[in-house]
């Protein structure tokens, strides 16, 4: 059976519109933002580093019952490392990969808690925190 180019294309563009009314994504991932849009529709499970305006949030929402009573803020340190690059994990061994994930963990636990420090005993706000890092 043949079909024509523009047939084909009216064809398909019929499909996609016809599962977006019906509250679908159409395959391939597409998809205009929101959570969970798609390859790059904003959302595709991939986090990256927050926005100033959401860490700011979660900031302002903690920080009121904050402890820092063991906190010396003379001697925080409030410079954020980079985000590291992501290994290739092909030439890993499951194990290694599970360690490294690990360690990943820890380091995303401490950042979290330098944040808090830094933010809710020293002052610094989340745009003066991320400003060389995001």
């Amino acid at each position: 059976m043949k079909f024509s180019t523009p047939l084909l294309f009216a064809t398909l563009a019929s499909s996609v519109a016809d599962a977006e009314n019906r509250g679908l994504r159409p395959r391939g991932g597409g998809g205009g933002g929101g959570r969970g849009g798609g390859m790059n529709g904003g959302g595709g499970g991939k986090k990256g580093p927050p926005s100033p305006e959401r860490l700011q949030a979660k900031i302002d929402e903690t920080c009121p019952t904050f402890d820092c009573n063991d906190i010396e803020t003379d001697s925080l340190d409030c410079t954020l490392e980079e985000r590291p690059a992501r290994p290739d994990f092909s030439s890993m061994t499951d194990a290694e990969i599970e360690a490294f994930k690990a360690e990943m963990m820890a380091k995303k636990e401490e950042k979290k808690e330098q944040i808090m420090n830094c933010a809710c005993c020293a002052g610094y706000t989340a745009e003066e925190l991320l400003g060389g890092v995001n």
